[in-house]
């Protein structure tokens, strides 16, 4: 899908992302008023695309912000230096979600160097809480990958930080903490108490932007995830249905992805019919949505399914979906 500046930016409006201003593309880059503050310029863009990030493939939204942040190194260096530091935590801010998008694509890679840029400039800007919450996406790519010591160590890392953290910050730590002892056998219920109070909690003004999306319905998941991991799916099962009977419908990566996740449960709870019918939703939405990193987890699942019930019809479908796919 090609979309040009102008298109996605109006289209971004249309949806409910109206504070992008539609800026034209100019040959030698993106065009900036003159009028305007450039930090509250550059992070109402970043906003808009955060917001809007369901409204298309993580490639469109990555093309726009590469493009952008290009335009952002530019005017910070004919800037003075207290509105170099300020740009230079909207550039980290504009690496994470980078990073997130990088991870939704499929480009672990991606995901992890976005990242790292983002946790280096953030570092430079005095933008602690974004160097805590990027030790936090590594552990997320490690769960994902089911290496559960590097999980657990980076999450320890990020609740024990020794500068002021957002509650919710802490609470995705003990969230991740739970998933990685649920993966290494041992009891996750200790943080998944701590990551529910702290993620329940009302979020400050302080509260970085990039925070906002976290909530109890992102605690339910992770807890739900924990649950499976340790063996306890019913439980799983009863809380991701849960979750996402309250997702809005252009919410359709998240969805896709709690609906993977209840797959997986389905799964461990011995009803293979049940998860290929559930995975094969996902798997539309997902294909709709173009989250390679949901893709990734059903390719996974359709593996467990082959393996154990290769002569179910509902098992042999969902292997004939996700393959022509």
């Amino acid at each position: 899908m090609s979309l040009s500046r102008r298109t996605l930016l109006g289209v971004l409006a249309a949806g409910g992302a109206g504070v992008i201003p539609a800026a034209p593309a100019t040959a030698s880059g993106p065009t900036w008023p003159r009028d305007e503050d450039p930090v509250a310029y550059a992070t109402r863009f970043l906003v808009g695309h955060q917001d809007a990030h369901h409204l298309f493939p993580p490639s469109v939204h990555i093309e726009a912000l590469r493009r952008r942040l290009d335009g952002i190194e530019q005017i910070r260096q004919a800037s003075d230096a207290a509105t170099r530091r300020k740009l230079r935590a909207v550039q980290g801010a504009y690496a994470e979600h980078l990073s997130w998008l990088s991870k939704e694509a499929g480009d672990v890679t991606g995901c992890l160097a976005w990242a790292e840029r983002a946790a280096l400039w953030a570092l430079d800007a005095g933008d602690h809480p974004m160097v805590t919450y990027m030790q936090l996406r590594r552990a997320s790519v490690a769960l994902d990958q089911r290496d559960h010591q590097t999980a657990v160590d980076l999450a320890e890392q990020a609740v024990s930080a020794a500068w002021p953290l957002p509650p919710v910050l802490r609470g995705i730590g003990h969230a991740y903490l739970a998933r990685g002892h649920a993966l290494a056998c041992s009891r996750p219920d200790a943080d998944m108490e701590h990551a529910n109070e702290l993620l329940n909690e009302p979020k400050g003004e302080d509260t970085p932007g990039y925070l906002r999306f976290y909530g109890r319905s992102f605690a339910d998941a992770e807890s739900a995830t924990a649950y499976l991991e340790a063996g306890r799916p019913g439980e799983a099962i009863d809380l991701l249905t849960q979750c996402i009977s309250g997702i809005p419908p252009t919410h359709r990566r998240d969805k896709a992805s709690y609906l993977a996740r209840l797959a997986h449960a389905h799964a461990a709870a011995q009803a293979p019919d049940a998860a290929a019918d559930t995975a094969s939703e996902a798997l539309v939405i997902a294909t709709e949505a173009g989250s390679q990193s949901v893709r990734a987890e059903l390719m996974r699942l359709n593996t467990v399914l082959m393996s154990r019930w290769p002569d179910q019809p509902q098992a042999l479908a969902f292997n004939e979906l996700i393959t022509a796919a």
